[in-house]
């Protein structure tokens, strides 16, 4: 079912991604000087990126109790899923960018390193998965060390990336993208891991990887707040200025999934159709990567 509509859900994680970046940053720097704010275009690109990725997890939730097409679930949580990796990678990029002056060389050098993530990402997930199968070929349904084999996995293939990434070599120096190894990984091993486990280990597994995934949710909000109480910042003002960006990220999330889904749905042997493509629209929230990011900062 992914590979089948890989080319859709990965466009909206690059395309749709950059398109709106491009939006948000071009017309938001135009609405704050209307408010007598100036902020350079590096740092309305900055601010995108950090509110770019989805993550429809409220939205997968109605969607699961409202029986919705499968179809649609798998292209909401894909979207969300490689839009974090885009996301993350496209922000370390421009991050690098606005360290040094804004040229023509400078933006080409920062979207052939986004392009070498993706890329590199994908090969050290790959790469990863292949070695793993071999370890898991001698496990024999034993629930507490395969979850250990996937938490194993999971860091052993983000740190590697980012040792790699950090690591300067003789001629080159090589970027890959953390979270995109992870996600390839994760994905292929998967989908293999089915076939070599019971369904009483992969309940077991299922329970404790969503319980996991809440408790580090949780951390993020919780170092968020933390953070937010020693920020002063005028109320009055903020307000008008949230309510503007909100109507704008609205805007830059229907231009992104239009402009991208209407003119694959010509290469595509199942279009998806206009209401598909508004419920993609409205699963525009964004959650736990966004506080992430913005506490990197």
């Amino acid at each position: 079912a992914l590979k089948r509509d890989y080319l859709p859900i990965r466009s909206l994680a690059t395309v749709g991604l950059l398109l709106s970046t491009s939006i948000i940053a071009r017309w938001g720097q135009r609405l704050l000087r209307l408010m007598g704010i100036d902020l350079p275009i590096e740092i309305m690109l900055l601010f995108w990126v950090i509110i770019s990725s989805t993550d429809p997890v409220a939205i997968l939730s109605i969607a699961k109790e409202m029986w919705l097409p499968k179809r649609l679930r798998l292209m909401l949580e894909g979207e969300s899923l490689f839009n974090d990796g885009t996301a993350l990678a496209l922000f370390l990029v421009l991050l690098e960018v606005i360290n040094n002056p804004l040229t023509l060389s400078s933006g080409l050098w920062g979207l052939m390193t986004f392009v070498e993530m993706i890329i590199g990402g994908i090969i050290l997930g790959v790469g990863i998965w292949v070695w793993f199968s071999y370890v898991i070929r001698t496990i024999n349904n034993d629930e507490h060390t395969e979850i250990a084999l996937t938490m194993i996995l999971a860091h052993l293939t983000f740190l590697l990336a980012e040792r790699i990434s950090h690591t300067p070599m003789r001629w080159v120096t090589i970027h890959i993208s953390g979270i995109i190894a992870t996600a390839y990984a994760a994905i292929i091993l998967g989908n293999f891991w089915k076939t070599k486990i019971s369904p009483k280990v992969e309940h077991y597994m299922e329970k404790f990887r969503w319980f996991f995934s809440f408790v580090c949710n949780s951390l993020v909000f919780l170092l968020m707040g933390m953070m937010i109480q020693t920020i002063w910042f005028p109320q009055a003002d903020i307000w008008v200025i949230i309510g503007m960006l909100t109507i704008l990220v609205l805007i830059a999330r229907i231009g992104s999934v239009y402009m991208t889904i209407t003119p694959l749905n010509f290469f595509l042997t199942k279009p998806i159709p206009p209401q598909r493509q508004f419920l993609i629209w409205r699963s525009w929230l964004r959650w736990a990567l966004a506080l992430v990011i913005a506490i990197l900062i």
